[in-house]
């Protein structure tokens, strides 16, 4: 899902820099073909004399020539290659195919600058071959049967083929769990309640609806069963890891240390009106603040608030600042900044946080936990 092949802040910087910033996602025109074993992709015509190609037991690599000639490994582009291992998109990985008897391939680039700096043409150059390695990409074919191109619409897209490990998913955050959960189930054609997902898997393009929303495990394989239940014990390891945020219902009494001196304090939150002539109120030890002195508001999209912590979600504040009190993320669509108000209620840093105070904090609740109307 979100994680793909990273290219580190000094090549993009480049890459900016030599005015070739964007990458070029259209088809190579007038290009050749070049296969290792099972895999073919199409390079542009041009790179004929600009590149150097190294094959080994697992794929192939291709280099820029001026920089290779420099020194052997100098001008590395990108690599194909074939594996039985899922790599969870780490730095520079992107799964672009697999086959159903768990055979994966994969496009490697580097994560930094890896050609020769000293020469401007030579960067330039590089700059511009590295701009058309994503049609190069999509221009793979795969010579096997029963091949998918479509992993970037998983989480996990070897869920069904082979078994994950806790290490494949510890990166996974708690939103990506829950979905990893349920894809395994919207696989075998499972609709959904929740309307979030729903929404998720009907734009998948692998995703075809049986209407069976009530389906359980009968007719998950031995392989999908298992990891579904690692999956769902890693939920609950999150959710034993980060207490934070937490959520509450409008009108009801919360007790929470605002600040870190080991004192609760009575919190409530309040929801009178509807639309826009709603009136949102923050209750704190009997003190009653109407929300709109503090913010601006359109309408509450839903009756609920959260409560996460600073220095998780955030990070230290400065030394002048409160240390570890708590943020409150209310329900509400805003605009304009937020500013602090008592006990660090508030908290809108354009640098640091969303522009936008939404329905979910940083680190927002699973999406079942999530009121009607808040899955954007």
């Amino acid at each position: 899902m979100k994680r793909r092949w990273v290219q580190g802040m000094l090549l993009a910087g480049m890459l900016i820099l030599t005015g070739c910033g964007a990458k070029n996602s259209s088809p190579v025109e007038n290009g050749k073909d070049y296969t290792w074993n099972d895999i073919t992709v199409m390079l542009p015509e041009d790179w004929a004399d600009r590149c150097t190609i190294k094959e080994d037991e697992n794929g192939f690599t291709i280099y820029q020539t001026a920089s290779y000639e420099k020194m052997e490994g100098l001008g590395y582009l990108c690599s194909f290659e074939k594996s039985d291992a899922w790599m969870n998109y780490g730095a520079g990985e992107n799964l672009i195919a697999y086959t159903e008897d768990g055979t994966l391939y994969y496009l490697m680039q580097p994560t930094d600058v890896a050609c020769d700096t000293e020469d401007q043409t030579i960067v330039e150059e590089y700059g511009s071959m590295m701009e058309e390695v994503t049609a190069i990409a999509s221009s793979v074919k795969i010579d096997a049967d029963d091949v998918h191109y479509d992993a970037d619409q998983y989480v996990v897209p070897v869920g069904a083929i082979l078994p994950v490990t806790e290490e494949n998913l510890s990166d996974l955050s708690e939103q990506e769990l829950y979905l990893a959960a349920n894809e395994i189930y919207a696989r075998h054609g499972k609709t959904f309640d929740d309307t979030y997902l729903q929404a998720h898997f009907d734009a998948c393009s692998w995703y075809t609806p049986a209407g069976e929303a009530t389906a359980g495990d009968a007719g998950l394989s031995e392989i999908e069963q298992a990891n579904l239940k690692l999956i769902k014990a890693m939920q609950t390891a999150y959710e034993a890891e980060h207490i934070y945020p937490k959520s509450y219902s409008a009108g009801e009494t919360a007790e929470i240390a605002l600040l870190d001196n080991g004192v609760l304090n009575e919190v409530s939150y309040t929801v009178t009106g509807k639309g826009e002539q709603a009136v949102c109120t923050l209750t704190i030890d009997g003190t009653a603040y109407d929300l709109a002195e503090y913010i601006q508001m359109n309408a509450p999209v839903a009756d609920a608030f959260y409560v996460t912590d600073l220095v998780e979600n955030i990070g230290t504040p400065e030394e002048d600042e409160l240390k570890n009190f708590n943020i409150f993320y209310f329900p509400v669509r805003i605009c304009g900044p937020v500013f602090l108000c008592p006990y660090g209620s508030f908290i809108r840093n354009g640098e640091k946080t969303h522009s936008v105070l939404s329905p979910f904090p940083p680190a927002a609740p699973s999406p079942d936990k999530r009121p009607a109307g808040c899955h954007k």
